[in-house]
């Protein structure tokens, strides 16, 4: 999984039209645009993001954005596999999960910017965005029950964006290469669902943050 936002682009067309009728839409000019608005806003917050999912790959401490200890509570190998075993992992399965870590995180913030358009996402520089991520990060893993609104008022889409991208990428890399147990497969699932929403919810506390700013 790449961080470049055209290749991330690809894929939330990719699996939104498989999940939902878009007829034309990607191709109007209006799409376009938000193409543009959404690739720049990126860009502005992409080393953020990139700190965070070296905590989340067990590659960084916390203390990359200021929450010492918090790779305890939010790593993927800390949270569902047991420490032992982390040792045992092939480099190729270590980097697929590094990729489906990857994936749920930033597929989730790129369906919210398309979702959701913000003209002020251009003046993102203007928020504190490390502050923003220090209060994501702590809470990270109840990041799908915050977003519920988001989710309902958007016909249930970004769920189903996220199923599709669960059965494709994620499932095959635990189920087959894992070998995990039924309880580490729900704490699994749950655990990448939340990763989806905690990306469209840093979209959404950075937009926010944007109108406060403006205020």
């Amino acid at each position: 999984m790449t961080d470049n936002f055209a290749e991330l682009t690809d894929l939330y067309q990719s699996i939104t039209s498989s999940v939902t009728r878009t007829e034309d839409y990607f191709t109007t000019d209006e799409y376009q645009n938000l193409k543009k608005s959404n690739a720049i806003a990126y860009g502005k917050i992409k080393w953020l993001c990139q700190k965070l999912l070296e905590i989340l790959q067990g590659k960084n401490s916390g203390e990359a954005i200021s929450l010492p200890g918090i790779e305890k509570k939010i790593s993927f190998y800390n949270r569902i596999l047991k420490k032992q075993s982390i040792e045992l992992l092939p480099s190729n399965i270590k980097d697929e999960i590094d990729d489906v870590i990857k994936g749920s995180f930033l597929l989730g913030l790129a369906s919210y910017l398309y979702l959701y358009d913000n003209p002020s996402r251009n003046e993102f520089e203007n928020a504190d965005a490390a502050a923003v991520m220090k209060k994501l990060a702590s809470n990270i893993l109840d990041s799908s029950g915050k977003m519920r609104k988001y989710n309902k008022k958007l016909n249930t889409i970004p769920i189903l964006i996220f199923e599709k991208y669960f059965d494709n990428c994620i499932a095959p890399v635990l189920n087959s290469k894992l070998n995990l147990g039924l309880l580490q497969c729900a704490s699994a699932r749950s655990y990448f669902t939340n990763l989806f929403f905690s990306g469209a919810r840093f979209g959404e506390m950075l937009d926010k943050e944007m109108r406060e700013v403006k205020a």
